[in-house]
């Protein structure tokens, strides 16, 4: 299970069109489900936007997760936060 949200924002300076950051944006809660495996299935089914969100994790669980959702969110075309 994840949540999502109706992102529709820009980045500021980052030269990212608001077309690209328009539509579902998936905030992954690993309380609720494993956030690589949300991952996958979000994206292949065409979400842009993912975040995750784990207040439990340590600092090194975050990175080690972070960097795989990051593989995962290039071989997509997507952003990750």
């Amino acid at each position: 299970m994840f949540l999502v949200a109706w992102q529709n924002a820009s980045l500021g300076d980052y030269n990212i069109s608001m077309r690209r950051l328009s539509g579902l944006y998936v905030i992954t809660e690993p309380a609720l489900r494993d956030p690589l495996e949300t991952a996958r299935q979000v994206l292949t089914a065409g979400v842009r936007l993912l975040q995750l969100r784990d207040k439990t994790a340590t600092t090194r669980e975050l990175v080690r997760v972070g960097q795989e959702l990051r593989t995962l969110t290039r071989q997509h075309g997507a952003l990750s936060s």
